[in-house]
């Protein structure tokens, strides 16, 4: 009830302020100040160094094969070592098939070999699917958000924003209608 008032409050706001912000001039645009800002050191990356790699481009999605060549699976998050900032581990995602039926495991990230053959890089596991369906599953200390979940909690925050535009934009309109109320007839 509350969303549909401020909705009605808003487009009559608008709608009474649109001609009277019609008829006036837009003031010039104001040059932005340009401010000096002191950027402390030891915090910022311009760039890859090269002893790094990025997560993304690396690792999160790469097909993970074993010694023999066959795929295993792919690395679907890393592990952080708390308090260490450094990558202890992965999660690899293993057997079934589009994701239905995948077992989710840990690695520690020194049991991987990366290698580039042929411009393609590889991620090797020495193991077996046998091993593999044998290792326990992952647990996580908080279980993971659902893709669901996540769209929710954005859709939230978007609506948050669109609500405090909106107030703002309303309070705006009441202001440039009471201006135009206030200013002298001729």
């Amino acid at each position: 009830m509350i969303k549909k008032l401020l909705g009605v409050i808003t487009a009559a706001a608008l709608a009474a302020s649109t001609p009277a912000l019609a008829q006036q001039k837009a003031p010039e645009p104001a040059a932005p100040a340009v401010k000096k800002v002191s950027i402390p050191t030891g915090v910022f990356y311009r760039g890859q160094q090269v002893d790094q790699f990025s997560a993304k481009e690396r690792l999160i999605g790469a097909k993970v094969v074993n010694k023999a060549g066959e795929l295993i699976g792919d690395i679907e998050d890393i592990i952080m070592a708390s308090g260490a900032n450094k990558i202890d581990g992965v999660i690899i995602g293993v057997g079934g098939v589009l994701g239905v039926g995948e077992k989710k495991i840990g690695v520690q990230y020194k049991a991987l070999t990366f290698a580039t053959k042929d411009g393609k890089r590889t991620v090797t596991l020495d193991t077996t699917k046998d091993v593999l369906a044998a290792v326990q599953p992952y647990k996580y200390a908080e279980p993971p958000r659902t893709a669901l979940e996540r769209a929710a909690e954005a859709t939230k925050e978007a609506a948050r924003k669109a609500s405090d535009a909106t107030k703002s934009a309303v309070e705006k309109a009441k202001e440039a209608v009471k201006g135009k109320s206030e200013a002298p007839k001729q």
